[in-house]
């Protein structure tokens, strides 16, 4: 089952530039960019946390963690974790969130209420 994962970032123009609309002289000036893919919440079975479909999930940094120094804990609203990203997709989200450059966040496709394996949208 996969997991819809979105990132959200948000780049500083390194340049001012002139709004031709108003020809005021702006600096710093910040763009969203946005990307959406499916990933698995893995290790389940070992955290009692539950989501339902829908449902807005954290995705959270854990540097700690002594199998993966680059896992991604999710996280239930309640912040009761319910799994993993995956190692790999951990391994190219890790660096990009540890230096500020992407915010990540989930919702759930399918939810653990059944105790069943779910996915996500990031």
């Amino acid at each position: 089952m996969g997991t819809q994962i979105t990132m959200s970032q948000q780049k500083r123009d390194d340049e001012a530039y002139v709004d031709d609309d108003f020809g005021a002289e702006e600096e710093g000036q910040y763009t969203d960019f946005y990307l959406s893919f499916q990933s698995s919440v893995v290790g389940i079975q070992y955290y009692d946390g539950l989501v339902g479909p829908g449902e807005q999930v954290a995705l959270v940094r854990e540097p700690t963690n002594k199998y993966d120094r680059n896992a991604i804990q999710v996280m239930n609203i309640g912040m009761r974790q319910v799994g993993h990203i995956p190692k790999q997709v951990a391994a190219n989200l890790a660096p990009l969130i540890d230096r500020g450059l992407i915010l990540v966040e989930g919702t759930m496709n399918d939810g653990n209420l059944q105790g069943s394996q779910y996915t996500l949208n990031v």
